[in-house]
């Protein structure tokens, strides 16, 4: 009987895999794509011809690899990141957020790699685990999972929710070497996530680890199943998020870039064969007339300070291709540089806010129509639900968290006439001071990642003719107050201190 084996990955896996293999080459750059070699690049009929592949690798070191898919995926995903994640948490975990995977990456580098991820191949997975028996000095971190690496899941409906009941996630793990102490060796590993009924006939989060044994053969390397606990009670659910370009489902979507990375390695393909081209036709060749190289000892010297002896009647001409003989390639390179920013402009087109039809909303969820804003929504909202699990496993009963990804990709910053518009709505009471607040952020104007009501707070808490020592506030002259505040606590300091603000 053959032995269960984890590594199986499941159909839709399959389906998409080449396309992740594609996207990941591109954006890993020249190096990659031509290290492929004919997959990208396919012989010529000459190179076919060739018994020693020499002219096959000339061909593609000549060729040029233009970045634009990898240059789109950076843009964007800087784009989601251009200001500070806003980022609200119960007091107990704010300092996790300063090293999420006990490896030192911060929140903000680790939503940043984890949308790059979402941007080139479609889908992430993030892993909340806990840093031991969560007894005293445990605590919860993050682990990020390519897509190449969810092999397979499966969901049930429990209780009328489609819930996820088992992950299963490749893995390497670096071993020391039992032949060389100095030396570590990666070492395949398959860790499966499973929700299973425990003998209380309550649904409990397990995990197991497998690996290859001597024979080849995947095993257990445990003898029991991990069983991750709160307080010491078993989880009943299991902590690992989906994230991809429209929504948060298991299954994985086209990725969001495909069209551009396939144009980049078409544009590859036409560079390629435009510097194939000019190093064939447009060196000049030098052709003699009326002498034989044999005649003139076997060899020619050409240049400005050599002369080449011709007989009576002889000549000597230069051939060279004229601008038109490429032409067509060159018109291909620029036509499809257009093409490629077309296609990463295409993401920045917004959703139409209109009720979509039964045909909109699958073509949505097919990946079709992903734009960088639906992007931003599943990742705030899936990292949410990653720091829930995570503030409640630390031991919070009912935490509340927020997380906001930056929407305005197109934002600019305010200048000092828009700036004191915004304080004098304000004053008038025309506006709430989280209002003003707000507009001012939009317009790259405060702190990035401090909200309204810590803003407020650190205003309240200073001393405000020390921090604008040109400002001096008498009792009864400070300026109007809007709605709930006390003249002069807030708008005194907000007002002088944008006053004094260069731009």
């Amino acid at each position: 009987m053959a032995k269960p084996n984890p590594s199986v990955p499941r159909r839709e896996y399959l389906a998409r895999s080449s396309q992740w293999e594609r996207c990941r080459d591109v954006y890993e750059g020249s190096d990659a794509v031509k290290r492929a070699g004919q997959k990208y690049l396919p012989m010529l009929d000459s190179h076919e011809r060739s018994a020693t592949g020499i002219e096959y690798q000339a061909y593609k070191d000549r060729a040029f690899f233009y970045n634009a898919f990898g240059r789109t995926v950076d843009g964007f995903a800087g784009a989601l990141f251009q200001r500070s994640p806003g980022l609200e948490l119960p007091k107990m975990v704010e300092d996790h957020a300063q090293d999420l995977t006990l490896t030192g990456v911060p929140f903000e580098a680790f939503g940043l790699d984890a949308a790059k991820e979402v941007l080139k191949t479609g889908r992430v997975g993030i892993l909340v685990e806990m840093s031991g028996d969560s007894g005293e000095g445990m605590r919860p971190y993050w682990c990020a999972y390519r897509t190449e690496d969810i092999l397979s899941w499966r969901e049930e409906r429990i209780a009328g929710d489609q819930t996820l009941t088992q992950v299963v996630l490749a893995e390497t793990e670096e071993v020391v070497d039992p032949e060389n102490p100095f030396v570590t060796k990666a070492v395949e590993q398959i860790r499966v996530l499973d929700l299973e009924v425990s003998e209380s006939s309550a649904w409990r989060y397990q995990v197991t680890r497998w690996r290859k044994d001597k024979g080849n053969q995947w095993a257990p390397i445990d003898e029991l199943p991990i069983i991750p606990v709160r307080r010491g009670v078993p989880l009943d659910y299991i902590p690992f998020a989906f994230i991809g370009p429209t929504s948060p489902e298991p299954c994985p979507e086209k990725p969001p870039l495909l069209d551009l990375a396939d144009l980049n390695l078409s544009h590859y393909r036409n560079m390629a064969d435009l510097e194939h081209g000019l190093h064939h036709v447009g060196v000049p060749q030098l052709i003699l007339i009326g002498a034989l190289i044999d005649d003139m000892g076997g060899k020619i010297e050409f240049g400005s300070s050599r002369a080449i002896p011709l007989p009576m009647g002889g000549d000597a001409k230069l051939l060279q291709a004229n601008g038109e003989l490429l032409g067509a390639l060159e018109r291909a390179d620029e036509r499809k540089r257009k093409l490629m920013a077309t296609l990463g402009a295409r993401l920045l087109e917004e959703q139409a806010s209109a009720a979509e039809t039964a045909t909109a909303v699958s073509m949505r969820h097919a990946g079709e129509q992903a734009s960088l804003r639906t992007i931003a929504q599943t990742l705030e909202r899936e990292l949410e639900r990653c720091w829930l699990w995570h503030a409640w496993w630390s031991g919070v009963d009912a935490p509340e968290v927020s997380v906001e990804i930056n929407k305005d990709f197109f934002a600019t910053r305010m200048t000092p006439d828009e700036v004191r518009a915004e304080v004098q709505k304000f004053q008038a009471g025309a506006a709430s001071f989280e209002t003003m607040y707000f507009n001012l952020t939009r317009g790259g104007i405060t702190r990035p990642g401090v909200t309204a009501e810590q803003e407020r707070e650190a205003i309240q808490g200073e001393d405000l003719n020390s921090v604008n020592p040109g400002l001096e506030v008498e009792p009864g002259d400070e300026p109007a107050a809007g709605p709930g505040m006390m003249a002069g606590d807030v708008v005194a300091h907000m007002a002088a201190l944008h006053a004094n603000t260069r731009y």
